[in-house]
């Protein structure tokens, strides 16, 4: 017996497109991560203080879009916080 889907083929569709593009991401991701970390002149602590500017020992989201609208790179908010909460060890909305 066939199973029926709960979704129709282009939401199907749709969805698989979605996740294949999140899969790039994360290896691109991935990828700058490896890059960055085999570099002398990079610091990840150095990093971090570009986003932590009073120098509290976390960042909220909201901080790291701002710091990153002022740096030029604009990204939507929603993608920020994803971040954030996928990062986020103890739930307090900060990393």
């Amino acid at each position: 017996m066939k199973r029926r889907s709960a979704i129709n083929h282009d939401e199907e569709e749709e969805l698989v497109s979605t996740l294949r593009e999140h899969i790039r991401m994360d290896r691109e991701i991935e990828d700058a991560k490896i890059r960055l970390a085999g570099r002398p002149d990079f610091n990840l602590s150095d990093a971090f203080t570009i986003l932590d500017r009073n120098a509290k020992g976390w960042v909220s989201g909201p901080e790291i879009l701002e710091a990153l609208h002022e740096m030029g790179v604009h990204i939507h908010k929603e993608d920020v916080y994803l971040w954030v909460r996928r990062y986020d060890k103890d739930c307090d909305g900060r990393v």
